[in-house]
């Protein structure tokens, strides 16, 4: 549970729900200037929590005391004068390889947090480096990527369509309509 105060709540559970241990965490993150997403993507028990200006959190929850590693930019110097930053309603999702989804746009400001995006960058959570960018044919607002091998980039864009693309090449492949009323949030089963 992430606090107002820049902290972080966690909880161990037995079988039977009863919390066995829990750990306050201290202020990490800066909750005034740079507050962190609360919807953080897990790849092998560790949490990726990006910031609203474009930093990366990782937080190693596979052990009973969460172990925060120091963030790390996923904006250059000209991204971060452009004010490239993470935005819309599911900025983020994971690929069991170790690929990092996350949905940005440009020209962010203080409270464009909510406002999706045109593009989508992926990063190697290994090398913490940006290894694609993913030009949306739409603005998007949410967006999942499929876990099998051949995986799917799925993206809610601002017409409340999904648009289908290949996740590792970025190719547009078709565009779904009329599936729901609001399909903000996506969650993949594979």
């Amino acid at each position: 549970s992430l606090c107002s105060d820049g902290g972080m709540l966690s909880f161990q559970f037995d079988q039977q729900g009863q919390i066995t241990e829990q750990c306050i965490m201290p202020a990490f993150f800066d909750a005034e200037d740079d507050p962190l997403f609360e919807k953080g993507v897990y790849v092998d028990g560790v949490g990726y929590f990006p910031t609203f200006k474009g930093q990366l959190f990782s937080i190693d929850f596979r052990q009973s005391k969460p172990q925060i590693a120091a963030p790390y930019s996923l904006v250059s110097v000209a991204e971060k004068k452009a004010n490239w930053r993470p935005g819309g309603w599911q900025i983020a999702s994971s690929h069991p390889s170790g690929l990092l989804y996350l949905l940005m746009h440009k020209d962010g400001f203080n409270g464009s947090h909510k406002d999706g995006g045109s593009q989508v960058w992926v990063f190697d959570l290994v090398s913490k480096q940006r290894v694609k960018i993913i030009t949306l044919k739409n603005h998007g607002v949410s967006i999942e990527v499929t876990k099998n091998k051949e995986s799917l980039l799925v993206v809610t864009n601002s017409q409340m369509n999904l648009d289908v693309y290949r996740a590792n090449n970025g190719e547009h492949l078709r565009t779904i309509g009329g599936v729901a009323v609001m399909p903000i949030v996506l969650h993949a089963s594979e």
